[in-house]
């Protein structure tokens, strides 16, 4: 009967010491999400005149706010986060169009973490111009902006995921005086998380 409790245990232990050896080397797996919780955004105006012509130019800016999530057993690293334009309004279709934020540094999203960050990012610049008998020719705006994750793995595999980040709408009118424009902004963000990356059965 001793011999029969002795096995049970040897074999109980070096099951144990296997899923230890397992869990902390090969058990490779992870699942990154992002989600935005808030977008705010905001306009400078530049305007002037030489007498003959008038020019305007808007200048906006829009700010993420991401949830990022890491649920597994190995951390990731961000090196970069882009906002691009997309070709379609209604997926992530990225063109050439790829803007950077301010002020950001690549940092690690270690296992079971969860953070948040702002990104600002400079939105490319409206302009438009009349003589004194013509209206401006500046036209309105309405774009899907995406955000692409540059991620790197704990073997030094790059990946690349795009998701929705924001609509953008500006409508450019008539300011009170009628000389020059001013811009009707709307922006929106979409509610739910995005899995960027996953890897692993558990």
């Amino acid at each position: 009967m001793r011999n029969v409790s002795t096995s049970v245990l040897s074999l109980a232990a070096m099951v144990l010491s296997s899923m230890t050896t397992y869990l902390t080397f090969f058990d490779a797996r992870y699942t990154l999400t992002a989600a935005i919780s808030s977008i705010s955004g905001s306009t400078q105006r530049s305007a002037g005149s030489n007498g003959e012509t008038y020019s305007v130019s808007f200048f906006h800016y829009a700010t993420p706010a991401i949830i990022l999530s890491n649920r597994g057993t190995r951390s990731l690293v961000v090196t970069e986060v882009n906002l691009v334009r997309s070709s379609s309004k209604d997926t992530c279709e990225a063109t050439e169009e790829r803007l950077k934020p301010f002020s950001f540094e690549s940092f690690i999203v270690e296992p079971d973490t969860v953070q948040q960050m702002k990104l600002e990012y400079p939105l490319p610049k409206a302009e438009g111009e009349r003589s004194a008998d013509e209206a401006f020719n500046l036209a309105s705006r309405d774009d899907l902006w995406c955000l692409e994750w540059i991620v790197f793995d704990q073997n030094g595999g790059r990946r690349e995921p795009l998701m929705p980040a924001m609509t953008f709408k500006a409508d450019y009118v008539p300011d009170e005086d009628g000389e020059y424009l001013d811009a009707e902004i709307d922006m929106d963000a979409p509610k739910a998380p995005f899995t960027l990356l996953t890897r692993g059965l558990l």
